[in-house]
């Protein structure tokens, strides 16, 4: 299965900030890769591209 579009993105932006969390909630580095993996593959199974904010009238 591929990566939904964006979401690949998503992983390489955020997955280096996410891994020192979830090692600090784990309490070991080896559970917090698993946790992790574990949350990315769900994450990636309901994955909806983000769309753009509609711009506000008056707004420039």
């Amino acid at each position: 299965m591929s990566a939904p579009v964006g979401f690949a993105e998503f992983v390489a932006a955020r997955g280096t900030s996410l891994l020192p969390t979830a090692h600090l909630t784990c309490g070991s580095a080896q559970e917090a890769e698993d946790v992790l993996q574990s949350a990315l593959e769900r994450a990636c199974r309901s994955w909806h591209p983000p769309t753009p904010s509609p711009t506000y009238a008056g707004s420039s």
